[in-house]
């Protein structure tokens, strides 16, 4: 079994938390933050050897997307798999899953929603960007991403308020979602093409909100 076992029992110690702390998530979100920004300033710092550079955007792409898959999702699916096998939760319906058992299965489900966001961010930046820029701006990127769903899913064993720090990866991914369209719609349609998909996304966050709002 994968070391993450050493994470047993850690469930015990979590607190309940309803609503979102939003001092705590500003002050962790802005250090995590802080952390992927000298990843991306390292990315396009250090020298990189051109043999080891790949040869096309599609290679920068897949081998990006196929490690970020094998470090994180696949892990995760090995995590509840294992449970599974050599614990009394082999049976999903005999309701036995234990609370470190849920919330694997709650961060693998998260990754595979995330997962998606993620590889079509780097299949923009790896489509509209030099060779060298993509790979740079990939690694980057898929370095903050695989560390980000590692501290999500460690932090979510000490309780949900410290998975925050590991949600800076879904804000990266829709930061480079929003940016490479902004890029590709520039190169397609000047000014308007620019605007068009960031304003339909601010268009859509204003009525999701307003629809919490009214609910409550």
């Amino acid at each position: 079994m994968f070391a993450y076992s050493c994470l047993h029992g850690c469930g015990s110690t979590m607190v309940e938390v309803s609503r979102l702390p939003v001092r705590y998530a500003v002050i962790v979100m802005g250090c995590a933050a802080m952390v992927a920004a000298a990843i991306w300033t390292l990315a396009f710092l250090v020298p990189v050897r051109t043999p080891f550079l790949p040869t096309t955007g599609g290679e920068v792409a897949v081998s990006s997307i196929a490690l970020a898959s094998a470090l994180t999702l696949l892990l995760m699916i090995e995590s509840v798999a294992h449970e599974r096998l050599l614990s009394d939760s082999f049976d999903p319906l005999a309701e036995r899953d234990s609370e470190r058992l849920k919330i694997n299965q709650r961060v693998l489900q998260n990754t595979l929603e995330q997962l998606p966001l993620f590889a079509a961010g780097i299949a923009m930046i790896s489509w509209l960007y030099p060779l060298e820029t993509a790979f740079r701006g990939s690694l980057a990127a898929t370095t903050v991403w695989i560390l980000s769903r590692w501290i999500f899913w460690i932090g979510y064993h000490f309780g949900p308020r410290h998975r925050i720090a590991g949600l800076i990866g879904s804000a990266q991914s829709m930061i480079v979602l929003l940016a490479t369209s902004v890029v590709m719609g520039w190169r397609m349609g000047g000014l308007a093409g620019a605007t068009l998909v960031p304003s339909i996304f601010s268009i859509g966050e204003v009525l999701i909100v307003i629809g919490l709002l009214r609910r409550q």
